[in-house]
């Protein structure tokens, strides 16, 4: 269990620096007790698979420079390409995040 512990906790923390707060931010900083009840319920499933935590997780682990740029930010005609494919690169990842059978496994991948 502390693999999967330590993969939650620096996942939300990774996520919470790329701007979620939504459900589960508080994890990174929750208590050994509180993590492994987490786990075994199955709680960090549905969280992890949203695009709400998604977006903010990959934005931040893969383009650390643009991660403060909003979804509805008005880009400049040369860069409008560069934050499309940005986007459509963070959007893969996270479908693939929600296919994954064991989402923490996936995101270890991204934690090295």
């Amino acid at each position: 269990m502390s693999e999967k512990r330590r993969i939650l906790r620096e996942a939300f923390y990774l996520a919470h620096e790329g701007g979620y707060d939504g459900p589960g931010s508080d994890w990174d900083s929750a208590s050994v007790e509180e993590l492994d009840q987490v786990i075994a319920s199955g709680a960090h499933l549905p969280v992890l698979r949203s695009e709400q935590f998604t977006r903010p997780f990959f934005m931040h682990i893969l383009f650390p420079d643009p991660v403060t740029v909003s979804p509805d930010a008005i880009f400049e005609e040369e860069t409008a390409e560069e934050a499309e494919d940005i986007e459509a690169r963070v959007a893969a990842l996270g479908e693939q995040l929600i296919q994954s059978d064991d989402p923490l496994a996936f995101l270890e991948q991204y934690l090295r």
